[in-house]
């Protein structure tokens, strides 16, 4: 691994992310001061382990095996992001919240009522609108 690089990302959901054509591991300048030094530490050692198996291998068995290897927890994500996106959405049907952090330009249903009501399919009566 001495070939690889660190570097900081402005990801807003992601606390960590591993490239491997890059032969590049970002923590992200977001959220990193959110973190405690474990959690930061941990971050990095799920990283280093995507790293040695390969990113194609995802967080499978063999992801997991060498997360336990570095020391990281074999848990696939974190804690949830504690930064809320600016672009609320909101399902017409049953008037949950969505936030993104980007603005959406398609069509959207809500996943809670899609799956309760039209068996996972989208449906135009469960659409999510700007709020």
């Amino acid at each position: 691994m001495h070939d690889w690089s660190f570097g900081w990302s402005k990801a807003k959901t992601a606390y960590g992310d591993c490239n491997e054509n890059k032969k590049l591991i970002r923590l992200s300048k977001v959220l990193a001061p959110k973190l405690s030094d474990d959690a930061i530490n941990d971050t990095i050692r799920h990283e280093i382990a995507h790293a040695r198996v390969g990113v194609v291998q995802g967080h499978n068995v063999l992801w997991k095996m060498e997360a336990v290897k570095c020391g990281a927890s074999p848990q696939r994500l974190g804690p949830p992001s504690p930064i809320r996106g600016k672009h609320v959405l909101q399902c017409v049907n049953c008037g949950l919240l969505y936030y993104r952090h980007r603005a959406v330009k398609k069509v959207l249903a809500c996943g809670k009522c899609c799956k309760k009501y039209n068996s996972g399919f989208y449906h135009p009566d469960y659409k999510l609108m700007s709020v």
